[in-house]
């Protein structure tokens, strides 16, 4: 009786985890070049929280060493804080065993409850404290990698450290994670399934399609300089597949051709979400591109109205990245460029320059 409760106890639990989360891989540089120590990675989501679970990379030591790996965080960017474990914290340690310096092999970090919440950005530092076993990167002699995304999860990596003490030996630059990061996505009460914002007689008109469940309500949000103002509010229709439409009367000013918006939906335990930015301008265009903050420090959004390949390269024509833009919002870590300008290129002939301070 009491392994028939323990079995259908397992079962629920596992049909409750599954359905509010989906594991979920990020690749980084496919191989590695060099290196034993340990690797700076800094992790930034958008708007749905994500707990890591798993880095698979390569390590020095001969296929079947066992291993351990020292599991540092802290809030932020790593930029600055990368020769002393001053503002980091010791996750713990976990255990790893080396497939050799061409294989992955995994680490298992699930036991640390390594959570990225969302629209935020977490660091972590990989050191291997065993002699000879140390992580590898990728990026000598040659240019690295250093920027990796998907739809959940922006990853940044461009400095290694040396030895079998953490934040000791030698530091590199650029050097960069080899590998990938696996990770579980927390499902929302909701799934934007459409939203779409237009320019009608000089209004703005903010429609969105949703398949939502134990929704209280919705919050059209209007940017005003750094900070947002809520313009009108809808009660949730109810779970199912639902349509809403708002309407703001007038919205541009004299001097002002473009406003942005967003969409705050707030479940009935209190949790919120924001659907992707949205622009309306005041005439309308083929093609929308639109940077923002330009010019910016560590990071920006650059904004598309269709999905398609983008490159950034400095004055001098050099490429900084390649990028595939979704329709909508994009989040691009710019903490590893010189100050400087640049000058983002789509696939449609659209062209700004991004002013990185």
């Amino acid at each position: 009786m009491k392994s028939k409760f323990t079995s259908l106890f397992l079962f629920l639990l596992l049909s409750v985890y599954s359905g509010a989360f989906s594991q979920i891989t990020l690749n980084a540089n496919a191989t590695s070049n060099n290196g034993s120590g340990g690797i700076f990675l800094s992790l930034t989501t958008n708007t749905t929280p994500v707990t890591l679970s798993k880095f698979n990379t390569f390590f020095g030591s001969t296929n079947g060493t066992a291993l351990n790996v020292e599991v540092y965080t802290r809030a932020g960017s790593y930029t600055g804080f990368t020769t002393a474990n001053t503002g980091w914290t010791l996750a713990g340690t976990v255990p790893g065993v080396s497939a050799g310096t061409t294989t992955l092999a995994p680490l298992d970090v699930s036991s640390l409850n390594l959570k990225v919440e969302a629209a935020s950005t977490l660091s972590i530092y990989l050191h291997s404290i065993t002699a000879g076993g140390g992580i590898r990167y990728f990026g000598t002699g040659t240019t690295s990698t250093t920027n990796f995304s998907d739809a959940n999860l922006v990853l940044f990596s461009d400095i290694s450290r040396t030895g079998a003490v953490a934040f000791g030996g030698t530091q590199f630059s650029p050097r960069a994670f080899a590998g990938s990061i696996e990770y579980f996505a927390e499902a929302l009460p909701l799934k934007w399934l459409e939203v779409t914002a237009k320019n009608e007689k000089g209004n703005a008109v903010i429609n969105w399609k949703v398949d939502e469940m134990h929704v209280r309500k919705y919050e059209l949000e209007k940017q005003t300089g750094n900070s947002y103002e809520t313009v009108a509010t809808l009660p949730s229709n109810g779970d199912g597949l639902n349509n809403y439409s708002i309407t703001d009367a007038n919205p541009f000013g004299i001097n002002k051709n473009t406003v942005l918006y967003r969409i705050k939906q707030t479940d009935l335990d209190g949790r919120s979400t924001h659907s992707r930015s949205l622009l309306v301008r005041k005439a309308e265009v083929k093609e929308l591109l639109n940077v923002y903050p330009n010019p910016c420090t560590f990071n920006t959004q650059v904004m598309v109205s269709s999905r398609q390949k983008a490159s950034i390269t400095d004055m001098g024509g050099k490429t900084i990245v390649t990028l595939n833009l979704n329709a909508g919002s994009n989040y691009i870590n710019t903490e590893s460029w010189l100050p400087g300008v640049y000058l983002l290129v789509t696939e449609t002939g659209e062209r700004v320059k991004i002013v990185r301070e």
